[in-house]
């Protein structure tokens, strides 16, 4: 004896599975904000809205800064030679951090800003490099201008001398480089805060002939550095 028959949608009513899930639309606020962020990338440029999304994963509150920059500071082999770190208030927006030179006290000051952690790195690895500077070349130091140092000019000529010709900030920008968190500039840069090849070469020349260094704050002490492998 046949059994009966069913169509498709008779089928289905019967038999078919009634507690699978229907599909679901987005809730209309989903697809108000999906809305607003294609448009905010349309008016503003892809850039800018990933600068808005790193801002969220920034350091930003002082006592974070200040740890994470501790942090990097221990895992640099011229630690020895920071006494501490503090975080403020900077108000030149282009200077992110900066040591005390006459005299040097060994405290690298940051900028109580939001910051990425590689900028934060490449800040702190420059900031040793110019306790580095004042630990190696105590001549460096000479005060501008006037007094027995001379003139001006004078001055300043000395206290490019030490490092092998290498300006204070490039000397600075090299040791980031040395110490990985930075690269280098194009040959032709020019730019104050600035590390050629050309200018690395002779940063590590510099650093390579290095026998003791000895920091004259806080507590004096000198170090035999040996000759760290390049980057």
């Amino acid at each position: 004896m046949d059994g009966p028959t069913y169509t498709d949608e008779e089928w289905d009513e019967y038999f078919g599975d009634h507690l699978a899930p229907e599909p679901r639309t987005p809730p209309s606020w989903r697809r108000w904000i999906a809305g607003i962020i294609v448009a905010g990338v349309l008016l503003t440029g892809l850039t800018a809205w990933i600068r808005v999304i790193d801002l969220g994963d920034s350091i930003s509150d002082a006592e974070d800064i200040r740890t994470e920059a501790l942090a990097m500071v221990e895992e640099s082999p011229w630690a020895w030679l920071v006494d501490d770190v503090r975080v403020d208030a900077i108000t030149n927006i282009d200077i992110g951090g900066y040591v005390q030179n006459s005299p040097p006290d060994g405290v690298i000051f940051i900028d109580r800003r939001p910051w990425d952690r590689n900028d934060l790195e490449a800040t702190v690895a420059h900031e040793i490099g110019h306790l580095i500077d004042f630990a190696a070349f105590p001549q460096s130091r000479l005060p501008v201008g006037g007094g027995d140092q001379g003139s001006r000019a004078g001055a300043i000529a000395q206290a490019d001398r030490p490092r092998g010709g290498l300006a204070t900030e490039v000397w600075a920008e090299c040791a980031a480089v040395d110490a990985g968190f930075r690269d280098t500039d194009d040959d032709d840069a020019t730019q104050t805060y600035r590390c050629t090849d050309a200018e690395y070469l002779i940063f590590r020349a510099t650093v390579t002939a290095f026998g003791d260094v000895c920091r004259q704050w806080g507590e004096p002490t000198c170090r035999t550095m040996l000759t760290a492998a390049p980057r």
